[in-house]
């Protein structure tokens, strides 16, 4: 509802004039990211910090350009170990070219994630281990590119997953 926008842009405002420095190869695999400016004045260390580590789930995005030039229908993919909430997976994408004209190209893109059975940070406990005893899980969606940038300009991403956390919640 409009309402609700309004008043969510209304809490964005403070951040207006925010600024992040991202290193980016040429397959379009993100490989830094910093926090420059809040609000348009340089934060404070811990702030940057703290923006830095909250924004380093875009480094693990699963989307990269294929290493060579490809054509309508081409199919590629990648994989890669990733940490997320102290728990190590395993993530793999499968992108296809869907289309491409001469400004955008339409990419599918199919991810899987899992991970084994492992300790991790409880989640209600801090300080406390909890057993990740299962991880599972998938999305899939479509990305428009600008092909001078490969900067995302339209898409929809769905994912889902089912894990199970065993752990001591207060003795």
């Amino acid at each position: 509802p409009k309402p609700l926008l309004d008043a969510w842009n209304g809490s964005l405002l403070p951040l207006r004039g925010t600024s992040f420095r991202e290193r980016v190869t040429e397959f379009a695999a993100i490989v830094g990211l910093k926090t420059e400016l809040v609000g348009g004045v340089t934060p404070p260390e811990e702030v940057r910090r703290g923006l830095d580590a909250a924004l380093e789930v875009q480094r693990h995005f699963p989307f990269r350009l294929p290493p060579v030039p490809v054509g309508i229908g081409a199919r590629w993919r990648f994989h890669e170990q990733i940490e997320t909430n102290g728990a190590k997976v395993m993530q793999v994408a499968e992108m296809s070219l869907k289309s491409i004209d001469a400004n955008l190209a339409v990419v599918s893109l199919s991810l899987s994630q899992s991970a084994p059975r492992q300790e991790v940070p409880h989640p209600l406990v801090p300080g406390a281990k909890a057993v990740l005893e299962q991880f599972s899980g998938s999305a899939d969606g479509e990305l428009t590119l600008d092909r001078l940038t490969a900067i995302v300009v339209q898409g929809h991403f769905t994912g889902r997953a089912r894990f199970t956390l065993s752990g001591d919640v207060g003795g």
